[in-house]
């Protein structure tokens, strides 16, 4: 369940990352998915339950959900 909503957010993040160069209007929507998938991922990995190979899927997915809207805040009008 937890692994769904990180790649959810990961999914959801691909698609607002749009925003380069634009306007930062969908910034706040992004950085809400970040945190979701920072939480959804810290829940993953202190419950026990989930293999390596599912963590480290989630930690990549995070990442990259990190680094889209780090990209983002770095290019967007402010």
């Amino acid at each position: 369940m937890t692994l769904r909503l990180l790649l959810a957010a990961s999914a959801a993040a691909a698609l607002l990352s749009g925003c380069a160069g634009q306007s930062c209007d969908e910034l706040a929507d992004m950085r809400a998915e970040r945190d979701a998938a920072r939480v959804a991922y810290l829940e993953l990995a202190r419950s026990g339950t989930a293999t390596d190979a599912q963590t480290e899927q989630a930690d990549t997915a995070l990442h990259r959900i990190e680094q889209r809207v780090h990209a983002v805040e770095q290019s967007c009008d402010g």
